[in-house]
């Protein structure tokens, strides 16, 4: 859902005004690397929740949790440092900044703590 948000409202971007390039200019390149990793985690993260996934196509299961890991690992720290950046720019607030940073933070906790069972689970069928 909040892939198909961020896409709505980000439509004007096919024809950009020049005040959307001085609004994206100081932080444009961390986009591309934020955005690509963050929607495969908002894609991917779901999928990890199907049984029926899980059961007939381990393999893919795993490399989609992986790569869910890795996006998530990504995309919050890169969020939180855009919204810093438009902060320093003076294009965005500090209440935005902390938010960002909550928002990063039960994202990446969330995430360790789905992936803290799975490394337990691993380290008894190693033993």
């Amino acid at each position: 859902m909040m892939f198909l948000i961020v896409c709505y409202r980000d439509l004007h971007l096919r024809n950009p005004s020049p005040a959307d390039y001085e609004h994206y200019r100081p932080f444009k390149w961390w986009l591309i690397p934020h955005g690509i990793t963050g929607a495969l985690a908002l894609f991917l993260g779901p999928l990890q929740f199907s049984k029926r996934l899980r059961q007939r196509y381990l393999s893919w299961h795993r490399f989609a949790g992986r790569t869910y890991v890795y996006g998530v690992a990504i995309a919050a720290p890169l969020g939180v440092y855009i919204e810093y950046l438009k902060y320093a720019h003076g294009i965005g607030s500090l209440r935005l900044v902390i938010a960002t940073v909550g928002f990063a933070t039960l994202f990446i906790f969330t995430t360790a703590m789905g992936q803290k069972p799975i490394r337990f689970a691993q380290e008894l069928a190693h033993d």
